[in-house]
C-alpha cells in the first residue's frame, strides 16, 4: 500500500470574511466578466461585482433568507451567476448550485429536498422556477449594501446535487474552507496572475470551472470571457477575439476542438488548458502540445471539493493525473482503491448521515470508488473504477441505479441493467440491457426506454438498448453482476 504524504497547505486558514473579500477581486473598473448577448459584449467590472453582490445579499435578507438557510442558484453562466453566488455567501446562506439543463421534474425534486428559503434565477429562465412558495429573485442592478454576516470557514457554503453510491442523487455539502483550500491550491499550481485571460466554456455550477477557473481568476484580478456554446468554430473564434490564454475543460471539449483544428490552424494566444472530469486520451495532450498549448490533467470528485491532484506547468506527466494538492494525502487501499484525506473533503451529504459514513470513514478517508496507483515520484495514475458510476466524456456522471429505477417503472420490462460502455472518445456511453416481460423486438425495447427515460436529463438517457433473453446475472443477494453484463455485451 503506497501513500503520497501531505505537503504543508497554505489555504483554508484565512477568516471567512477574508476569503470572500479575496473572491471579490481587487476592485476598480477593471473588467471581471464579459459575455456576448444579442447587442454585443456585456461587461461586469470588479466594482460592479462587489456592489451588486452586496445588493444581492440585501435583497435575499429582505426576502426572508437567514444565515444558514439554503438558497438555490439557477442561472446562466456569466456575471449574473457570479453576483448570485457571491451574494448568497455574503448573506451567510448556503448556495444550492443547480444545473439549468435539469428537467422540470428533476429540478422540482431537488428543490424540495433542499428545503429552500429563496432562489436566485436568471430572467431568461425564471419561468421554469418550480416552487411558487419560494421567492425567486434576479440579480439586482443596484441596491443598498448589506453588512457581511459573520461566519466561519467551517460553515456550509454550497450544496451540489450529484450521483452517489445509490440511485438517489446526493447533496454534497462543502464548507467555505473546503472551497478556499481548493481555490488557493489550484491557483498556486496554475501560477496565473492578473494578466491571465480565461475563456469559460463550462457552466460555473460545475465545480471544476468554479474552483479552477472562476474563483482563482477573480482572486487574481484576471478577466473571464463566457462562451455560450462548445461549438469548436465558435470557441476558436472567441479565443482569437478575446486573446484568451487559459481554459478549464472536460475531454469532450478537447476532442471537438482537435477535429476543428486539424483542418483550420492554430490556437493563437492560448497557453494552458486544465482538464478534468473524465479520462483524457494522451493523444490529445500530444496534439495540443504540438500547437504550443500545455494540457494539464487533474483528478477529483465533487466530494473532494472537487480537486485531489493536478498536473502543473512546472511538472506535467502525461497519462498521470498529477501530484496531490499540497495538504491532501492520497493512499492506495488494499483493494487498489484511491483514498483521499485533506482540507478539501466534504462536510458530508445533505441530511444523509448513513451515506456520509459509507463514503468517508471514521479516519477521515474519502473512499473514491476509483482504482489507481502512485508512482515513485508521487504522481497519481487512475486505472479504473471500483463502483458502477458511468463517466461520460463531457465529465457528467450517471448513476446507473437512478436510470434503472426509472426504467423499471414500466410493466413491459422484467429486469433492467444500465452500464457504461466505451464511447467514441475517452469517456463512456450509457447502455440499457433489458429483459422483456413478454415478446418484444429490440426496436420496441428502444422506444419503450426512450419513453420511460424522458423525465431524465438528456445525458442520463441510454443511447443504446440491448435485449437479453432470460434473467440477468446476479449475486446471492440479488445484486446485479454488472461486470458479467458488460462481458455479455462484448460477446454480442
Amino acid at each position: 500500500m503506497r501513500s503520497a504524504p501531505a505537503q504543508p497547505a497554505t489555504a483554508g486558514g484565512a477568516p471567512a470574511a477574508a476569503v470572500l473579500r479575496r473572491w471579490l477581486g481587487p476592485g476598480g473598473d477593471r473588467m471581471a466578466f464579459a459575455a456576448r448577448d444579442d447587442e454585443g459584449w456585456s461587461e461586469l467590472t470588479y466594482d460592479n461585482l462587489a456592489g451588486r453582490s452586496a445588493a444581492m445579499a440585501g435583497a435575499l435578507a429582505t426576502a426572508g433568507a437567514e444565515p444558514g438557510d439554503r438558497v438555490a442558484l439557477l442561472a446562466e453562466p456569466g456575471g449574473d451567476w457570479a453576483i448570485g453566488f457571491l451574494g448568497i455567501l455574503r448573506a451567510g446562506a448556503v448556495a444550492v448550485l443547480l444545473d439549468v439543463k435539469l428537467t422540470d421534474q428533476e429540478l422540482a425534486a431537488l428543490c424540495d429536498r433542499s428545503g429552500l428559503a429563496a432562489a436566485v434565477v436568471s430572467p431568461a429562465i425564471a419561468g421554469r422556477w418550480p416552487d411558487p412558495t419560494v421567492p425567486a429573485l434576479t440579480a439586482p442592478t443596484a441596491g443598498a449594501a448589506w453588512p457581511e454576516v459573520p461566519r466561519t470557514v467551517d460553515d456550509p457554503a454550497v450544496i451540489v446535487w450529484t450521483s452517489g453510491t445509490t440511485g438517489e442523487p446526493k447533496g454534497v455539502t462543502l464548507s467555505l474552507g473546503n472551497l478556499a483550500y481548493v481555490v488557493e491550491q489550484s491557483s498556486l499550481v496554475q501560477g496565473t496572475g492578473p494578466d491571465a485571460r480565461w475563456l469559460s466554456v463550462l457552466p460555473p455550477n460545475h465545480l471544476l470551472e468554479l474552483c479552477c477557473g472562476l474563483l482563482p481568476g477573480l482572486a487574481a484580478g484576471s478577466m473571464a470571457f463566457v462562451a455560450r456554446s462548445i461549438v469548436p468554430s465558435e470557441v476558436c473564434a472567441l479565443i482569437a477575439e478575446c486573446r484568451a490564454t487559459h481554459m478549464v475543460v472536460v475531454p469532450l471539449v478537447l476532442r471537438l476542438l482537435r477535429r476543428h483544428l486539424e483542418a483550420s490552424g492554430d490556437l493563437g494566444p492560448l497557453r494552458a488548458i486544465y482538464c478534468g472530469g473524465a479520462p483524457l486520451d494522451p493523444d490529445l495532450m500530444t496534439f495540443f502540445g504540438r500547437l504550443g498549448v500545455g494540457v494539464h490533467q487533474g483528478y477529483g470528485l465533487t466530494e473532494a471539493g472537487p480537486v485531489v491532484s493536478m498536473n502543473s506547468p512546472a511538472g506535467n506527466r502525461p497519462g498521470s493525473v498529477g501530484r496531490p494538492l499540497p495538504g491532501t494525502t492520497v493512499r492506495i487501499g488494499d483493494e487498489g482503491e484511491i483514498l483521499v484525506r485533506g482540507p478539501g473533503v466534504m462536510l458530508g451529504y445533505w441530511e444523509d448521515g448513513a451515506a456520509t459514513r459509507e463514503t468517508v470513514d471514521a479516519g477521515g478517508w474519502l473512499h473514491t470508488g476509483d482504482l489507481g496507483r502512485l508512482d515513485t515520484d508521487g504522481y497519481l495514475w487512475v486505472t479504473g473504477r471500483a463502483k458502477s458510476l458511468i463517466v461520460l466524456e463531457s465529465g457528467k456522471k450517471v448513476q446507473p441505479e437512478e436510470v434503472e429505477t426509472v426504467l423499471s417503472r414500466g410493466a413491459r420490462f422484467a429486469e433492467v441493467c444500465v452500464v457504461g460502455w466505451p464511447g467514441a472518445g475517452s469517456g463512456e456511453c450509457v447502455i440499457a440491457v433489458v429483459v422483456p416481460a413478454g415478446p418484444m423486438t429490440e426496436e420496441e425495447a428502444t422506444e419503450e426506454v426512450r419513453r420511460l427515460s424522458a423525465p431524465l436529463s438528456g445525458f442520463k438517457r441510454p443511447t443504446v438498448v440491448r435485449v437479453h433473453e432470460g434473467g440477468l446475472p446476479k449475486t446471492a443477494k440479488r445484486s446485479m453482476r454488472r461486470a458479467e453484463v458488460v462481458r455479455w455485451l462484448g460477446d454480442q
